[in-house]
C-alpha cells in the first residue's frame, strides 16, 4: 500500500516538475545580470514603490490645478455678477432722478420707495428714499451693490 502511495506522489512530482521546469529556467536566464549574478525576485518592488509614489504626486498636483481653476472661475463669475449689480443699481438711482427731475414732470415730492423693478438680464434693483437720502441696492445672483444719494432741497 505504501509503494502505491509513492507512485502516486512521484506521479504528480514528475508532472508539475515537467510543467513548471521550462518555465522556472527561462526565468532564471531572464533574471540573470551581465556579471552572472541573479536578480532577486523581491527587486520589483523599488519599481512599484516608485510607480506608486509618482502617481500620487500625479494625483496631487491634478487636485491642486483642479482646484484653482475652480476658484478663478467662481471669481470671473462673482466679478460680472458684482458689475451687473451695480449698473443695476445705477439704472434704479437714475430713474428715480428722472421721475423727480425730469422736464415734463417736476415733481421734487414723488416717493422714489415704489421703484422695485427685475431687469432683462435678471437683475434687480430696488429704491428706498428718507430723510432726504435716495438708496438704490442693485442685486445679481450673489452680489449686490448700493448707491446713495444726498439730497440738499433749498441750495
Amino acid at each position: 500500500m505504501k509503494n502505491k502511495q509513492k507512485r502516486k506522489f512521484g506521479f504528480w512530482k514528475n508532472k508539475m516538475s515537467q510543467i513548471f521546469q521550462p518555465v522556472s529556467a527561462r526565468l532564471g536566464q531572464a533574471l540573470q545580470l551581465r556579471s552572472g549574478q541573479a536578480l532577486q525576485l523581491c527587486s520589483g518592488q523599488a519599481m512599484l514603490m516608485v510607480v506608486l509614489i509618482l502617481g500620487s504626486v500625479m494625483l496631487g498636483a491634478t487636485t491642486i490645478a483642479g482646484f484653482v481653476t475652480i476658484q478663478k472661475i467662481r471669481t470671473a463669475t462673482d466679478i460680472m455678477d458684482s458689475a451687473m449689480a451695480i449698473y443695476a443699481a445705477d439704472a434704479g438711482l437714475e430713474n428715480c432722478l428722472y421721475k423727480k427731475y425730469s422736464s415734463t414732470q417736476l415733481d421734487p415730492d414723488f416717493d422714489c420707495s415704489s421703484i422695485s423693478v427685475t431687469l432683462d438680464n435678471n437683475a434687480s434693483v430696488s429704491v428706498q428714499e428718507s430723510g432726504g437720502v435716495i438708496k438704490s441696492i442693485g442685486t445679481s445672483n450673489r452680489a449686490s451693490r448700493a448707491f446713495g444719494l444726498f439730497l440738499n432741497e433749498g441750495q
